[in-house]
């Protein structure tokens, strides 16, 4: 599902307590590739990742992370539990990741974690972000959708076959 955010968040609300964002770039590295990892083996153990909108980005073996400066970090009570990636370029912006560890879900580390995106594009002056999301996700959906977020469009997935 194709998501654009073209208004500033209605009902995201400030982080909940307990709850706060590191900018993007300023957490720890190991730390920042241990939470990655987890993550990536909790949505692998569970809806798996062919549900997941492709990464087709080149890294080393056995390395998930595209740049850790492109990453915030949710940390709830002390520990790192939720991350977000965004990318801008030309004025627009695409959130390419936003994902949290499964003990610390519908706690408020996603909420945090998408307006602390939203707010640091918009003071970089861009309106709108994409997100693409598994239209199977509701939680997700409903979280972006309390931002303001509403459907663009849909994807066209092109499969080349041996022939």
């Amino acid at each position: 599902m194709g998501v654009r955010r073209a208004h500033p968040h209605r009902n995201g609300g400030p982080a909940p307590e307990g709850v706060t964002v590191l900018p993007a770039g300023t957490a720890e590295e190991p730390l920042l590739r241990a939470l990655d990892r987890e993550i990536r083996a909790q949505v692998e153990a569970a809806v798996g990742w062919h549900t997941m909108p492709a990464e087709l980005r080149p890294c080393p073996p056995g390395d998930t992370l595209i740049d850790p400066s492109l990453y915030a970090v949710a940390v709830v009570d002390g520990r790192y539990a939720g991350l977000a990636r965004v990318v801008s370029r030309r004025g627009a912006a695409r959130i390419g990741l936003l994902a949290v560890r499964e003990e610390h879900r519908r706690r408020g580390a996603g909420q945090a974690l998408l307006g602390h995106a939203l707010d640091t594009l918009g003071r970089a002056g861009i309106a709108a972000a994409c997100v693409e999301i598994d239209q199977a996700n509701t939680a997700a959906t409903a979280l972006f959708e309390r931002f303001g977020a509403r459907r663009t469009g849909h994807l066209a997935e092109l499969v080349r076959r041996p022939h």
